[in-house]
């Protein structure tokens, strides 16, 4: 390998050519780069369409990959961020800050590119090493970064991600590179006697969401909506739903099941499906994986469907002469209480996982969060001790049966 880059630079270097790598995502996302053939660093030049940062990752997957994040700064030149990446949640400012920007501008500036910045770091260091069989990665976001001027900065979820696996930017380039500090920006140019050819790469696995955010949206507004959607569909209404089933069926009569139907089909049912598939349209895939939140939360989704047909059966097979409670009866209000308690545990985690790709969410929200949740079990617990739960039917012999249905403690 070492022999034909050294033939391939002679060749080219003769003929008057230099030879880049380059790979694009339409007209969203440009990486152009080579080896330096007198130092053996790799130079690499990022374009991108969007305007609050652009990353390039060296690695297979979010779990084992170093990441170099650019944005705008108050200078209006580069921030560079080096951050090491061990999950699917915000990359960790990385020790190795080695990688510096470069002036050398590799190819011009599409007319469509918002963040332009050029890249030289070792081939082998204690970063991941680049061969020619390296995989990559790359994301962006139209969101800054808290603090635009600092390279340790929080920034906001991608809304643009993909994998590029036909990249190789070991390829040999004549680049008499200088290399610049944090705040630099690329503005040299290529040496004007030699030819440069370019080396299209396409990537086989590339991923964009479904739909694009509408214009003024964000990808945590998103988010945001999605969880108030779910706070409502697994805080609340569950709450109402399962209060009035259990102490209000006398007060309320025939209107007991059709409010309770409201709250834990129609609110409950319909609103988690609606703020999942807001998520699947907006969000980069893979949908329900990497993390506790998308799996518990696909989990319970499974599960409230078991529930509503548990439900129907429960109505179906009710006989208000029977004596005794039927197993899918027993199996409902089991179900119903475990999924209300695995619902409030997942927008706790559903909190935590926004804070860890890089959103706010205050004290005060969690805060309130946690008394509205106590408010909840401080109202069961009045109503256990003062009313118990009512039964819909008479629980006794049929010729001990009335219309009314009966309070009990059990």
């Amino acid at each position: 390998m070492i022999l034909y880059s050294v033939i391939l630079y002679v060749v080219m270097y003769c003929s008057g050519s230099y030879a880049l790598s380059r790979f694009c995502q339409s007209q969203s996302y440009c990486v152009i780069g080579g080896q330096d053939s007198s130092t053996g660093d790799i130079i690499f030049t990022i374009q991108s369409a969007a305007q609050g940062w652009a990353a390039f990752g060296v690695g297979p997957s979010m779990f084992d990959s170093t990441m170099y994040v650019g944005y705008i700064n108050s200078t209006n030149g580069i921030t560079l961020s080096t951050r090491d990446s061990h999950s699917h949640t915000l990359p960790q400012y990385s020790s190795d800050q080695s990688a510096k920007l470069s002036h050398y501008e590799q190819m011009p500036t599409p007319s469509w590119a918002k963040i332009v910045f050029t890249v030289q770091r070792p081939a082998i260091g204690p970063a991941k090493s680049i061969d020619s069989s390296s995989t990559f990665l790359f994301a962006m976001s139209d969101i800054p970064p808290e603090s635009i001027d600092s390279p340790s900065s929080p920034f906001s979820y991608h809304t643009i991600r993909g994998i590029i696996r036909t990249l190789d930017l070991t390829s040999p380039a004549f680049m008499p590179a200088p290399v610049a500090g944090t705040n630099a920006t690329s503005n040299g140019t290529a040496p004007n006697d030699l030819t440069l050819v370019i080396m299209d790469s396409v990537s086989d696995n590339s991923v964009l969401p479904i739909l694009p955010l509408p214009p003024g949206v964000t990808y945590e507004s998103i988010l945001r909506a999605h969880g108030i959607m779910m706070f409502v569909a697994w805080t609340i209404s569950p709450a109402i739903g399962i209060f009035i089933a259990r102490y209000m069926k006398d007060r309320l009569g025939v209107w007991w099941f059709r409010l309770h139907v409201f709250f834990m089909f129609f609110v409950t049912g319909l609103l988690t499906i609606a703020a999942i598939i807001l998520v699947v349209l907006y969000k980069t895939p893979p949908h329900f994986t990497n993390g506790f939140h998308r799996s518990f939360g696909l989990a319970i989704a499974i599960v409230m469907i078991i529930q509503i047909i548990l439900g129907v059966i429960c109505d179906r097979m009710f006989s208000p002469n029977r004596t005794s409670i039927p197993i899918w009866d027993k199996l409902h209000w089991i179900f119903g209480r475990s999924l209300a308690v695995a619902g409030m545990i997942n927008i706790i985690t559903g909190m935590s996982m926004l804070q860890s790709i890089g959103y706010v969410v205050t004290v005060g929200t969690k805060a309130g969060y946690g008394v509205i949740v106590g408010c909840i079990l401080i109202g069961f617990i009045v109503a256990e001790v003062m009313l118990g739960q009512i039964h819909h039917g008479k629980i006794a012999p049929p010729e001990l049966n009335d219309k009314t249905p009966e309070k009990s403690v059990f």
